[in-house]
């Protein structure tokens, strides 16, 4: 696992357990929500093996123009009373995409086919425990993030002539790690304006050569109905990978772009 690395996470831990004196909600509460990310992909990734041997060069994602692409997100809270019990929230990311091309090599005199592919399937499960430091018209919640990183990236390359001088090539590596990550939630309730919000949303981590983090800034309005609230929200989402020995892959590469999301409240 990545976490034997460092000393982040017992320095978080305790850092968490010091939150826990501070504020805590006063009924139960359950928040939900769905968000659509509109997002451009950059930078570079290949498995630590082939980088080592040297068995090919990394996949440069702004060369195969993974750029709109849209993804989903989903997560849910959960909030209560209880003193020194932290809070929950679980955050569901899914990150699918490949691209294929023809590509014409010349030789000489002579020429040859290939079809390069390069898929990418990442399933990012957070697992949030956080309390509450302010509750007012500012908020901010603290806590620690357990990711689960799960998924593949493969970079394919197959003949298509029947003059065939190189051999079909493949690099794909699997994912399977939990890093864990400070969890920061602030929000700012616009004065004179009730449901207008502006709010931020970080977790990251730097572990031995590796760097992770996924923030995001939005501005948003609740509506307070009689059995629930709805809220809408608008913003900008970056996620970047830096990684030397997560797992077997070698990655320089982040995402952004602009987020909509839909919540409910009860």
């Amino acid at each position: 696992m990545l976490a034997k690395h460092t000393l982040l996470v017992p320095l978080l831990v305790t850092a968490a357990f010091t939150l826990a004196q501070t504020t805590h909600a006063d009924t139960l509460g359950l928040r939900a929500g769905v968000e659509y990310w509109n997002a451009d992909l950059s930078g570079e990734a290949q498995s630590q093996t082939a980088r080592i041997k040297k068995t090919g060069k990394p996949v440069k994602f702004d060369e195969w123009q993974f750029y709109g692409e849209t993804y989903n997100s989903v997560w849910v809270n959960f909030e209560h009373p209880v003193p020194f019990v932290p809070n929950i929230r679980m955050t569901y990311t899914n990150i699918e995409n490949s691209k294929s091309r023809i590509v014409k090599h010349v030789v000489g005199p002579t020429y040859y086919n290939t079809r390069d592919s390069v898929a990418l399937t990442f399933d990012n499960i957070d697992f949030t425990f956080y309390y509450e430091v302010l509750d007012n018209w500012i908020n901010l919640d603290a806590g620690l993030t357990a990711r689960s990183l799960n998924g593949d990236f493969e970079a394919l390359s197959t003949s298509l002539s029947s003059l065939q001088l190189t051999q079909p090539s493949q690099d794909r590596t699997k994912l399977n790690e939990v890093v864990p990550m400070l969890y920061l939630n602030g929000r700012i309730n616009i004065p004179f304006v009730d449901g207008l919000y502006v709010q931020s949303v970080f977790n990251g981590a730097t572990l031995k050569g590796n760097t992770l983090y996924d923030a995001d800034v939005r501005v948003g309005y609740d509506l307070d109905l009689v059995a629930l609230d709805i809220g809408i929200y608008g913003g900008y989402r970056r996620m970047a990978l830096k990684s030397t020995d997560l797992g077997n892959l070698y990655a320089d590469a982040y995402m952004d772009g602009l987020i909509a999301g839909l919540e409910v409240h009860f």
